[in-house]
């Protein structure tokens, strides 16, 4: 998987006005262009660090931005924004 290289600067901008820090909203939107994503395959589409995928996605999570599955291992999947935004 290819990592996050051509998010436009005023998405960007706009998911950290809106509170989440830069690595949460790369996380969201790569989860928005991927779904049911292992927290490797995140780190991957991503470019956020391995070690800081875990906890960005809890506090996405927490957020109701991201939902995770139960399985083994995790799946995450990102909420819709028009969804989202009702929350």
């Amino acid at each position: 998987m290819k990592a996050l290289r051509d998010v436009p600067t005023p998405l960007l901008e706009s998911l950290k006005s809106l509170g989440l820090t830069k690595y949460e909203a790369l996380v969201y939107i790569g989860l928005l262009r991927t779904a049911g994503a292992t927290a490797t395959e995140v780190h991957e589409i991503s470019g956020v660090p391995r070690a800081s995928v875990y906890p960005v996605l809890d506090r996405l999570v927490q957020k109701e931005l991201v939902s995770v599955s139960h399985t083994t291992p995790k799946r995450f999947d990102a909420v819709p924004p028009d969804q989202a935004s009702r929350t």
